[in-house]
């Protein structure tokens, strides 16, 4: 008995019904599109990192730190009393303090008064090897205008990456980027520029677990070659109040 070929006769038939064709490999495609949804899982909404890492940031967490560069040390402290961050520095024996909630510029009490920094007056408190008091501190994640990028892989974590843009006079960066491991918002890049232009580059080196929580224990901060020529690497390092120090 002479076996029909349903395939061949199928083809046939759409070939004479060119709608018909195209509406079947319309559902085709359509079906392996939804397939395929189903087998990668998809990025977390941006909305919802910017918003969990702004809640982060202003977590009340106590923190020492040394910025070293070179054969250069600075040491420095942060406390959290939301709203407010301060940041003290044993060598000057002076604290500054900024809103975490609407960060303009840094505060320092002089006089019987708050009294805001300038720019020149921050570095003049702290900067080192290309890091400065701005750097310590996460404001650019309060900026209102933000924008996705493209997602990456850094380290096996699959990253979301996210542009933060400044408004004039807000900060010395005209925007920031950063990338987030997608499954706990975990920053692990930033790239920080002045007008459209590379400044430094950040790298969450190693992490640590402070009440339940990872944080960063180590950041290398590169910058920019400059006439071929590599600078210098700058390490900050994060301990709890209670942690001893490292020796290096």
């Amino acid at each position: 008995m002479r076996s029909f070929n349903y395939t061949s006769h199928f083809h046939s038939f759409l070939k004479v019904h060119p709608v018909l064709q195209r509406w079947c490999y319309s559902a085709i495609v359509f079906c392996l599109l939804a397939h395929s949804s189903k087998c990668e899982e998809p990025l977390p909404s941006y909305s919802d990192a910017v918003a969990y890492l702004q809640s982060e940031s202003t977590v009340a967490v106590d923190l020492n730190g040394i910025a070293r560069c070179a054969d250069i040390k600075r040491s420095f402290a942060i406390h959290n009393s939301p709203p407010f961050r301060l940041f003290s520095f044993p060598e000057s024996h002076r604290e500054v303090r900024i809103d975490t909630t609407s960060p303009t510029a840094f505060e320092e009490y002089r006089r019987g008064k708050w009294m805001k920094l300038t720019s020149t007056e921050e570095d003049d408190l702290f900067e080192i090897g290309g890091v400065n008091l701005e750097d310590l501190n996460p404001s650019f994640l309060f900026w209102k205008k933000f924008t996705p990028l493209p997602s990456e892989t850094i380290r096996g974590h699959q990253c979301l990456g996210i542009s933060f843009s400044s408004e004039k006079a807000q900060s010395r960066y005209s925007s920031v980027s950063v990338w987030v491991t997608a499954d706990s918002y975990a920053p692990l890049r930033a790239w920080f520029y002045i007008d459209g232009k590379l400044n430094k580059q950040m790298e969450v080196v190693s992490i640590q677990k402070i009440e339940g929580k990872w944080q960063a224990k180590e950041i290398r901060v590169s910058l920019p070659y400059v006439d071929n020529r590599r600078q210098p690497l700058t390490y900050i390092d994060f301990y709890t109040v209670d942690s001893p120090k490292e020796k290096r």
